[in-house]
């Protein structure tokens, strides 16, 4: 895939998660600004992650999520409010796993009851944060099942990754080891860059726990 066209939709992904849920689904680009980078072991460690060739992705993933902004503004037009009575669930990746092949079109008949009924609700997970630019003060980034880069991009198993936006006035840090979040969940699609869904769920109002 052209490497043009990979960098524009990472642009646009850190917008995502700048947003609440919406509707529609519309990738647009964002700039992004780089950020100062702590020194210290995790960093080193995300440094030697991200390798040249690793660049188009990365750059996808800032793309999708940049859309996360648009999204609220949306919502606070159309007075959408989080619900009254919000379930809760402490799920792992594999709960969140349905039946698809990577080379198969995502379709919506693909998602089982139990999947559908985990949207709007409070979950808990536990899982990787996929190497940022940013070390420190990150409030958006994309949660990944595992440490080996594997599950945002064109190829990868759309059900491996979360958008994630931070709740209000809370930010985390770059780690290599595995943590645990807890924020509202939401189905939504998030679109690559060749028009195929790279990514279903959103994570808004998260914190680390």
């Amino acid at each position: 895939m052209n490497s043009k066209l990979f960098a524009l939709a990472f642009t646009c992904l850190f917008g995502l998660l700048s947003i609440e849920p919406a509707t529609s689904v519309v990738a647009q680009t964002a700039p992004l600004k780089n950020a100062s980078e702590s020194v210290n072991v995790d960093s080193a460690s995300a440094q030697s992650s991200v390798t040249a060739t690793d660049a188009p992705t990365k750059d996808a993933a800032q793309t999708a999520t940049a859309s996360l902004i648009r999204d609220k503004a949306r919502d606070k037009e159309k007075g959408k409010d989080k619900p009254q009575k919000q379930k809760q669930f402490a799920l792992t990746f594999d709960d969140i796993k349905f039946d698809m092949e990577k080379t198969d079109k995502f379709d919506r008949k693909m998602l089982t009851e139990k999947i559908n009924s985990y949207h709007g609700g409070k979950v808990k997970i536990r899982g990787y944060i996929r190497p940022n630019l940013k070390q420190d003060g990150i409030r958006k980034f994309i949660f990944v099942r595992d440490n080996k880069e594997c599950c945002f991009g064109e190829g990868a198993a759309i059900f491996d990754n979360i958008l994630v936006r931070m709740a209000k006035n809370k930010t985390t840090r770059y780690t290599v080891r595995p943590i645990t979040i807890e924020g509202n969940f939401v189905l939504k699609e998030y679109i690559g860059p060749g028009g195929d869904v790279w990514s279903l769920y959103r994570m808004y109002d998260a914190e680390v726990k």
